[in-house]
């Protein structure tokens, strides 16, 4: 089953938050606008994710409820893709997941770029770090697993957007 999936590292977050919390610090003016930007280009898209997963973080949450407004799809909520677990959890959700054809999750990095990588086919143009505001694209024929993602594009709203 061909299935598409958009891992999306937060917009550009305050450096600090009211609470102190790292877990609560909100999106900047640049990445609200990245996450309007990005919501734009996944809603245009031929295959536009059909259920968004985000980390409770806040950074998190306002991207991917920005990406649900503009993409008008289901949007849940998953500790696995808060910061500090391994990418092997998020592979779990994903697969959970699978049967809608078309997923982003929403969520930070290393844990993101790491699961990119892994999930990448070696031969593709691998993918690098994801930087804030980003989203890369991976095709799978079938199962997703590790080794077998087509790295379809990454988008990112470049400084003139």
């Amino acid at each position: 089953m061909p299935f598409r999936l958009y891992i999306v590292r937060h917009g550009k977050a305050e450096r600090d938050s009211p609470t102190g919390r790292d877990a609560d610090r909100p999106l900047r003016p640049r990445g609200i606008h990245q996450a309007t930007w990005l919501g734009e280009r996944l809603a245009a898209d031929d295959k536009p994710p059909r259920i968004i997963l985000s980390s409770p973080f806040v950074r998190a949450l306002d991207t991917a409820r920005i990406l649900h407004q503009a993409v008008a799809c289901p949007l849940e909520i998953f500790d696995q893709l808060a910061v500090g677990p391994d990418a092997d959890r998020v592979v779990e959700l994903i697969r959970a997941h699978a049967q809608v054809k078309a997923l982003a999750v929403v969520g930070h990095n290393p844990q993101l770029s790491e699961l990119a990588m892994a999930l990448a086919e070696p031969s593709s143009a691998a993918p690098r770090e994801l930087r804030t505001g980003e989203a890369f694209a991976l095709d799978f024929k079938a199962d997703v697993a590790p080794g077998q993602g087509r790295f379809r594009s990454s988008l990112r709203m470049d400084d003139d957007d």
